[in-house]
């Protein structure tokens, strides 16, 4: 009898540790009730965390254009960024009207710099908008250039000058053509637009000699 009842604890507590051994197995996946979406977890902690990573994402973002760092030259010398950089997106044609600059007498008339102030008084932000560099031609930097020389703005005509040779690598010197086809008939202007032409082209030559 003793040992019947003896048997029987034994074998009692033997199923007890079985069942307490099973309790502790993890259950599998599938055996998991479905979890709630994250949203519906805590909405306030999800799209807090979903705007912190597009905020990293568009912080980091840039693009050829560079358009939030136009948006940040053009709020210097305008009231108006997105107004103006819109107009530059969206004109038509591609390139800027090339204007034929008045005869070196004229300019020569305005103070040494004040000319430059007055008619391209931001072109020193501009050159910086890539937008602005693609619409720029090669004619329009050869006349600011002699617009620079003939107002004696020494500065402006080594910007101009480095603009031309390294901000716009794929221009040529060479290709600027006769200024006759804008309309220039003073003798006076073609002398000082051909010699300045010429230094031009050979400046490079001549930086490479003087090193």
């Amino acid at each position: 009898m003793t040992s019947s009842v003896i048997s029987s604890s034994s074998a009692f507590s033997v199923n007890n540790n079985t069942t307490t051994a099973s309790n502790n197995v993890p259950l599998l996946p599938s055996q998991l009730p479905p979890a709630l979406p994250t949203f519906w977890q805590s909405p306030l902690h999800y799209v807090t965390r979903t705007l912190r990573r597009w905020r990293r994402r568009v912080q980091f973002w840039s693009s050829p254009l560079k358009l939030r760092y136009s948006i940040i030259v053009l709020s210097k010398i305008t009231d108006h960024p997105y107004r103006y950089l819109a107009r530059l997106f969206l004109r038509y044609p591609r390139h800027f009207p090339v204007i034929l600059p008045p005869p070196p007498r004229e300019i020569i008339a305005y103070a040494p710099e004040a000319y430059m102030d007055e008619h391209h008084l931001d072109i020193f932000e501009l050159r910086l908008i890539p937008i602005f560099r693609w619409r720029d031609t090669l004619q329009s930097s050869f006349y600011r250039l002699y617009e620079a020389f003939c107002a004696y703005d020494e500065p402006l005509i080594g910007y101009e000058t480095e603009y031309l040779w390294k901000r716009q690598t794929h221009w040529n010197p060479e290709d600027i053509y006769d200024p006759r086809l804008d309309g220039c008939n003073d003798s006076e202007q073609l002398a000082v637009l051909a010699s300045l032409a010429e230094a031009l082209i050979w400046s490079p030559s001549m930086d490479i000699s003087g090193a």
